[in-house]
């Protein structure tokens, strides 16, 4: 699932909302039977990536019918983050805050934080609201990798930002594949503490290895 932000216009900025569903071209009837469901969108097959997207740009179907759609049937795993920035983006559309230049700025904010950008857009390191201690363990918790009481060791090693960091911990999502975040010390953990220095070095292969195998 991608959900992204277009800006496009001669003159300046214009931002609009898609939402964009795609997979392997075998699953072309899949996608098909979805846009038909969901009754709005379109379908576009992109056959230089063997792919099928479903795709709607109109923003009352997807304030009134993906939105909802998705509120019922909660998306799982880290693109849940992503849908909940989505849906705050679209209620700064839906009362017109993105003809505003403050609404436009909340948007990029917003977007910044989205897709890829989640793991890389990092905050200032003053003003943080979170409190330690925070404990990163393997995805299934039984083993417990690094510990710490200062958030910033975390949003400077991470790259991540606080806001993006406290949705990993609320909702338990696995970070990059590799980390669960954790304001709870699990007793039952086997020991394996690294440090920070350790932890940069091993966030930084992982994300290595992920651009490598994305070219």
């Amino acid at each position: 699932m991608i959900i992204y932000f277009e800006g496009k216009g001669s003159k300046g900025f214009q931002l609009s909302l898609r939402f964009s569903l795609a997979q392997n071209e075998r699953d072309e009837a899949l996608i098909r039977t979805i846009a038909s469901y969901m009754d709005c969108g379109f379908c576009s097959p992109e056959r230089n990536l063997k792919a099928i997207k479903f795709v709607c740009t109109r923003f009352s179907d997807i304030y009134e019918k993906i939105i909802p759609f998705f509120r019922k049937y909660p998306i799982l795993g880290v693109k849940a983050l992503d849908f909940e920035d989505f849906c705050l983006a679209s209620k700064v559309f839906k009362t017109k805050g993105h003809l505003t230049r403050e609404g436009v700025a909340k948007i990029i904010e917003i977007k910044k934080g989205m897709n890829l950008g989640r793991e890389h857009v990092v905050e200032p390191s003053i003003g943080f609201t979170l409190t330690g201690p925070f404990y990163i363990y393997n995805p299934v918790k039984t083993i417990l990798l690094f510990k710490t009481d200062n958030i910033k060791d975390l949003t400077d090693v991470l790259k991540i930002r606080e806001s993006s960091l406290n949705k990993y911990l609320t909702l338990g999502k696995v970070y990059l594949g590799r980390f669960i975040f954790s304001r709870s010390l699990i007793t039952t953990a086997k020991d394996k503490l690294m440090t920070l220095s350790v932890l940069k070095l091993k966030i930084e292969e992982i994300r290595d290895k992920r651009a490598a195998s994305k070219k």
